[in-house]
């Protein structure tokens, strides 16, 4: 068996928590939160974004026009690259603990379906190289690896 702690891109080894951990924690809390009345939807892209400024102080209005997107099963479980191990080639429900089936989530849309979403806010998570943070035109700040951990 591989020792994976020794493979980890970190200088913090021992404080390091996986993504999909860390996923677990936010969808976790997102089912207590919402006494199990929202679903994170798997498979959804987001394709533009529009900020208006001009409605950031009213609190009754909806500033960001999101435009997303649903994608089709290659799209949302592309292949590993050549020498890679993972995405769906390895995920099985047989080998996800029970808490984990609970969260698995289909699109409510068929792929290639359009949905406009008007919002106060938005939360964006998808790390250093985030499609929204290239939007909002902001550059990451600190240190980064380039590899995928």
């Amino acid at each position: 068996m591989n020792d994976y702690i020794n493979d980890l891109p970190s200088p913090f080894p021992i404080f390091t928590i996986s993504q999909g951990r860390i996923e677990r924690f936010i969808l976790d809390a997102i089912d207590e939160l919402s006494n199990s009345n929202m679903d994170v939807e798997r498979g959804v892209t987001a394709d533009s974004l529009v900020y208006d400024p001009a409605l950031e102080s009213d609190h009754g209005a909806y500033p960001i026009t999101m435009t997303l997107r649903t994608l089709s099963d290659e799209e949302a479980n592309p292949k590993p690259m050549a020498g890679a191990i993972g995405g769906r080639d390895i995920l099985a429900k047989s080998n996800m603990p029970p808490d984990e089936l609970v969260h698995v989530s289909r699109p409510k849309s068929t792929a290639g379906s359009i949905e406009v979403v008007k919002a106060r806010y938005l939360i964006g998570s998808d790390g250093a190289r985030s499609w929204l943070r290239g939007q909002l035109n902001y550059k990451m700040e600190g240190s980064r690896i380039d590899s995928v951990w």
